[in-house]
């Protein structure tokens, strides 16, 4: 994989536009379309805001971010966080409510995550670079193969 960015905040909302914002550029440095690409900076946008909200949930802490992809082949978002580990509920993508009535508290943005991305894999207290335990989100997008004309 080659990286494309590497990044670490704090944990806060007002960092989310940040990581949103560098995970759309990478995408388009991928050759990603900007239709594609928007949908990654929604992915990673829901993504942290989620570790802000749920594994964090007001105290203080840092998001990793890093950003690669396997040229014409893989887009990879990995987030990690030393928050609180929380159970994934299994949210299918393709089953959207049928009214907002239907919408129940959370999970949206799990549906979110899931659609834009190819995959979405949860890994809670696994070993990070340094030794600590971390939680670690690794999302991927394929990448539509090039065709030569």
């Amino acid at each position: 994989m080659i990286t494309l960015r590497r990044l670490s905040l704090p944990a806060r909302h007002s960092q989310l536009v940040v990581f949103a914002r560098e995970a759309r550029a990478a995408a388009a440095e991928a050759g990603m379309s900007e239709a594609e690409a928007y949908r990654v900076e929604l992915a990673v946008d829901e993504a942290c805001a989620n570790i802000v909200d749920h594994a964090y949930a007001g105290n203080p802490g840092e998001i990793d971010m890093e950003i690669g992809w396997v040229p014409a082949k893989t887009f990879v978002v990995i987030l990690t966080d030393e928050g609180r580990p929380f159970i994934v509920p299994d949210v299918p993508p393709e089953s959207p409510p049928k009214s907002i009535e239907e919408l129940r508290v959370g999970g949206l943005g799990l549906r979110i995550i899931r659609q834009a991305m190819s995959e979405a894999r949860w890994e809670f207290g696994v070993g990070g670079a340094d030794g600590r335990k971390v939680n670690r989100l690794t999302m991927t997008r394929d990448l539509a193969p090039v065709v030569a004309s």
